[in-house]
């Protein structure tokens, strides 16, 4: 069976052929009843099918799809009509025909689109877990964090109902391309680089990085000559990885980590010197672990904006401005309201954890 694909949401065709059959009819059989022929309608359904529906990865990408299934229709159902002069019987007759054909296309077209409508409620983000407490798994194994909370506030906002799709790091933008979600909500900070791939929405947090030691290690301060030959940790793919691989990376070895969790498990057997993280991801993991004992090295550092970026902002495809903009949207109404700063001392407030 035919099936329409709108953004990863499959409904069968049949559905919608119910949905226009009566306007169909209505449009075809006042002078020319032959038309509405169950052959003839399949074919034209087929048509759509191949033309238009396979796949339909968007709203915007259906509509242009109609249009251009309308001016294949017009093409197909007026070759061999003349430009100029005399218009045989026949060829007015094939025109009035294809008219009436492209006006069953757009109905058709019109319910397919009300139909995406529904297959959207649903709005899948990308997430990489752990990142405390940003995102992390609580011990049911539910999602919560800074980021999900915040992430479902909007979703609420908005009247779309949030699915965290669990990506490692170092595929989490490819993930975004290839439609494995809709955006990425994961501690992501806004930078040049990453502009070029994404579009991001406002920033909505601005979080400082910060080196963190052992309490009894002789680092006092983080430079070249304090970390040579030292082993510095950081999680693979984030700006910390690209500071330190740049700063330090000739001076000391960079060990890097696909998450927080596995740089902490090093940190504790004495595999890894100093770590350089986000620093409410490192206040969680490291500051308040009670399997280690830890301390700030140095002062939090958000310069320069080459690798710190703007803050953390969620990522969308380019195409998807209008999903961006409400996003955008509902922040400043969670802000607003109170909502946003409720969330935020849940997690940053002193004291918590």
């Amino acid at each position: 069976m035919a099936r329409v694909r709108v953004d990863e949401d499959i409904r069968p065709l049949s559905e919608l052929r119910a949905d226009v059959a009566s306007f169909v009819k209505q449009i075809h059989e006042p002078r020319h009843p032959m038309v509405l022929t169950q052959r003839g309608t399949w074919r034209w359904q087929k048509m759509i099918s191949n033309y238009l529906l396979t796949p339909c990865p968007s709203t915007s990408h259906a509509t242009l799809g109609i249009k251009a299934a309308l001016r294949y229709a017009a093409r197909r159902e007026t070759q061999g009509c003349s430009r100029g002069g005399s218009i045989t019987t026949h060829c007015k007759f094939r025109r009035e025909l294809s008219m009436k054909k492209l006006l069953t296309i757009t109905l058709l077209g019109s319910a397919l689109l009300a139909g995406s409508a529904f297959a959207q409620d649903t709005l899948r983000i990308g997430v990489d877990v752990p990142y405390e407490p940003m995102e992390y798994r609580t011990s049911d194994g539910e999602l919560t964090g800074f980021d999900i909370e915040l992430g479902n506030a909007i979703c609420e906002e908005i009247d779309r109902k949030c699915e965290w799709v669990v990506q490692a790091w170092d595929g989490i933008i490819p993930g975004l391309m290839a439609r494995k979600y809709d955006a990425i909500m994961s501690s992501m900070t806004i930078n040049d680089s990453r502009k070029k791939t994404v579009l991001f929405s406002d920033a909505y947090f601005q979080p400082p990085s910060a080196w963190f030691a052992p309490q009894d290690s002789g680092i006092d301060f983080p430079a070249k000559k304090t970390l040579e030959g030292k082993t510095i940790g950081v999680q693979r793919g984030t700006l910390q990885d690209n500071y330190a691989t740049d700063m330090f990376g000739d001076a000391a070895e960079i060990s890097r980590y696909s998450t927080a969790d596995d740089l902490v498990l090093d940190m504790d057997a004495g595999r890894v010197d100093i770590a350089f993280l986000d620093f409410p991801v490192g206040k969680s993991t490291l500051l308040d672990s009670d399997e280690g004992n830890y301390k700030v090295v140095g002062d939090m550092i958000t310069e320069p904006k080459k690798y710190f970026g703007e803050g953390f902002g969620v990522a969308f495809r380019k195409r998807d401005q209008e999903l961006a903009d409400q996003f955008n949207e509902a922040l400043a109404t969670l802000k607003d309201n109170g909502t946003y700063q409720e969330i935020y001392n849940k997690y940053f407030a002193k004291g918590s954890k």
